[in-house]
């Protein structure tokens, strides 16, 4: 999905640029609106950030709907958790940083799921040593050791930090 969004957002800047210059739709509704009149001027810059605008509106209202869905699904989800099921409850604090953006989670080393900004979600796991960690590459968190038996439940809390140009993920034990 986000290499579909990359090209949306590149094409959208390609489109704007040229009917910005060829004054052409979309970008002739701006140069209208500010320049009626034939001779009139206009700011190049203010039309072409419009239209930059314009065009990645319907990106943003379809983003929105499916964090909208995702976050209530996740909602959906948490509240049918038996309390006798073994497994790791990870709790993200509600943060401005990457807020849009879910951090993929490994139990293991296997991608068992994401995890959205203000949300608490529940990974079954098996009975055993567990090792949990989040974030991929160099935002990788450090891993969290567990040896879980039947039935146990273990609460974590994820913090993201901003570091830099970077973030970082900070798992721990509640």
């Amino acid at each position: 999905m986000n290499i579909i969004n990359i090209i949306y957002i590149v094409l959208a800047f390609i489109i704007a640029a040229y009917s910005t210059f060829q004054q052409s739709e979309p970008a002739l509704f701006w140069i209208d609106l500010f320049a009626p009149e034939a001779g009139d001027t206009y700011s190049v810059k203010i039309v072409f950030l419009l239209t930059v605008l314009t065009l990645l509106l319907p990106l943003m209202v379809v983003m929105s709907i499916s964090f909208l869905f995702s976050r209530i699904k996740d909602a959906a989800q948490t509240k049918n958790i038996d309390p006798s099921e073994t497994g790791i409850w990870l709790s993200r604090k509600k943060q401005f940083q990457s807020f849009m953006m879910p951090i993929p989670v490994f139990i293991n080393d296997i991608e068992v799921g994401k995890i959205n900004s203000g949300s608490t979600k529940f990974f079954k796991t098996p009975i055993g040593s567990t090792q949990l960690k989040v974030g991929k590459g160099k935002a990788e968190s450090e891993k969290l050791d567990f040896n879980l038996t039947f039935g146990k439940q273990v609460k974590t809390e994820l913090e993201v930090i901003p570091s830099g140009l970077k973030v970082l993920f900070i798992l721990k034990e509640v």
